[in-house]
């Protein structure tokens, strides 16, 4: 996962909604940031439930306003058991994935489902 340097992140909006189904979770989230002082790798934290141990899962998202690297242009919401937050990753072609910076400021609409 990388190192992060905790810092502050100006919100604009930041909604979801879940709908849980046994062991199944499934978030719906939209975010938009206009400003973050930080440094490292995104993530998005506070989930309802933490997922199960041993478990991974890799969600799809959409994106606004944010710069690529250009050999990893395939980016996931990843959520790895044992954890409430999700993180970011980005892979591309005879690439390994790689956990992702966030720009300045952006937003992301995605979807994710996980086990508990």
């Amino acid at each position: 996962r990388g190192t992060t340097t905790a810092g502050s992140t100006t919100h604009t909006t930041q909604t979801g909604h879940y709908v849980k189904i046994g062991s199944q979770v499934s978030l719906f989230f939209y975010v938009v940031w206009s400003a973050q002082d930080g440094a490292g790798h995104g993530c998005i934290g506070g989930l309802p439930w933490t997922g199960k141990s041993g478990s991974y899962s890799a969600g799809a998202m959409m994106w606004n306003n944010i710069n690529f690297d250009a050999n990893r242009p395939h980016v996931v919401v990843h959520q790895s058991g044992n954890s409430n937050v999700l993180y970011l990753y980005a892979s591309g072609d005879n690439n390994a994935w790689d956990a992702m910076s966030l720009d300045s400021a952006g937003n992301i609409i995605g979807q994710i489902t996980y086990t508990i």
